[in-house]
């Protein structure tokens, strides 16, 4: 036979092990629960982002060639990749990969690292052309962001610059 402070000290240890045991479940399914929110609203801003862009390639593409314009994004967090295809804006998440389509060609890049740029959009003669502000793109004749050179934008150096006597100077990739 058990003592009775035996007894009532192993069914308290049952009943503290249960409750133990609820919580710890809650807690888990709480985390869960919270990182399907989190996952969704980083799609969200995700989508948002791509329909701000989506947008402005809707009016510099009405607009014809020469038309230009610029859009303030956020980038939320977990991005893995972000690409511009041949008539699709794309972001990928490790999970999950939203897109926007087009009837006709872009050509470019998009941020794919966590925070805030401003993306511009250029109509040109033969696409959409889509880049970030600051970060640069390479092919687009403009010296822009850490880029020395681009195309025929030599950044005002010339052969003598750069230490030469003559010669041509040109930029390479």
């Amino acid at each position: 036979m058990i003592p009775r402070k035996a007894q009532a000290a192993t069914e308290t240890l049952i009943i503290l092990g249960v409750a133990f045991t609820v919580l710890l479940a809650v807690i888990i399914s709480s985390t869960d629960i919270m990182n399907m929110f989190s996952a969704s609203e980083k799609a969200s801003k995700a989508g948002l982002m791509l329909e701000d862009i989506s947008n402005a390639v809707d009016l510099v593409y009405s607009q014809g060639e020469g038309a230009k314009t610029r859009v303030y994004v956020t980038v939320p967090a977990d991005v893995v990749s972000s690409s511009v295809l041949a008539d699709r804006l794309e972001i990928r998440f490790r999970n999950d990969t939203i897109h926007r389509s087009f009837s006709h060609n872009i050509t470019g890049q998009l941020p794919a690292e966590e925070g805030n740029y401003w993306v511009i959009i250029e109509a040109r003669e033969n696409d959409t052309l889509i880049y970030t502000e600051g970060l640069g793109y390479c092919g687009n004749s403009d010296q822009e962001g850490s880029e020395q050179c681009d195309g025929t934008d030599l950044g005002n150096q010339t052969c003598i610059s750069q230490g030469y006597d003559n010669g041509t100077l040109v930029c390479s990739p």
